[in-house]
């Protein structure tokens, strides 16, 4: 969560990262509610299988979108300044 945490906040407008990342934090929360219910309901009609294999596609498409996005954040940080 820190690192989806981190980069939402570097893609949030300045003078909004409080209220974005408190939206992204009230997301999160609502996902921490309804995920366990709705793989216990996949898991109860379909068996388990179904559910690792949704998690685990989930899990790869938020790495796929940290890995294509990520760049465009690092580019736009200051460079720190090293003294001689």
């Amino acid at each position: 969560m820190g690192a989806s945490q981190a980069f939402a906040v570097d893609l949030a407008p300045p003078d909004r990262r409080g209220a974005f990342l408190g939206i992204w934090t009230l997301i999160g929360g609502l996902g921490s509610i309804f995920a366990p219910l709705l793989i216990g309901a996949i898991a109860a009609q379909a068996g388990y299988g179904p559910g690792y294999v949704m998690v685990g596609g989930l899990l790869l498409a938020s790495a796929v979108f940290l890995v294509l996005f990520g760049p465009e954040t690092r580019a736009t940080r200051p460079q720190p300044v090293l003294a001689k």
